[in-house]
């Protein structure tokens, strides 16, 4: 006698956002693929967190606003260089009334700061001669 499958179990789940994992990337609420965002909503949970702002001694809390304008998922986006650190941290703009990210990228390969994370360093993939920066 062959066993048989137990049937597949359907569970409304109204009004709970699932979030698909793509090459360790999560997308935010804000629908940007971020390998630095983070969110678990396995039976009911709601947790959401940012692993490139966590740290221990800074002072300013993550919020999901914060992923709105964040320029990281646009920066791995463009450059997907294995070298490349970013490090981040959430600042005030002027007076104070708003808050956003500022990333700064280190290679590991050269041992510099990168100026221009979406282009990288320019040491560890040069451009092309056939490409004409204007």
């Amino acid at each position: 006698m062959i066993p048989r499958r137990p049937r597949k179990q359907h569970y409304p789940f109204a009004g709970i956002i699932l979030v698909v994992t793509v090459n360790n990337k999560m997308k935010t609420p804000y629908g940007k693929e971020c390998p630095y965002f983070y969110g678990d909503y396995h039976r009911g949970k709601n947790i959401e967190a940012c692993r490139l702002l966590h740290k221990p001694n800074q002072p300013n809390k993550w919020k999901v606003q914060y992923c709105s304008d964040c320029p990281v998922p646009a920066i791995v986006m463009a450059n997907a260089c294995p070298n490349m650190i970013l490090s981040g941290e959430v600042t005030s703009t002027i007076f104070g009334i708003k808050k956003k990210v500022s990333v700064t990228a280190y290679c590991t390969e050269i041992h510099q700061e990168v100026k221009q994370p979406k282009i990288g360093c320019g040491h560890c993939h040069p451009v092309p001669d056939h490409f004409d920066l204007k």
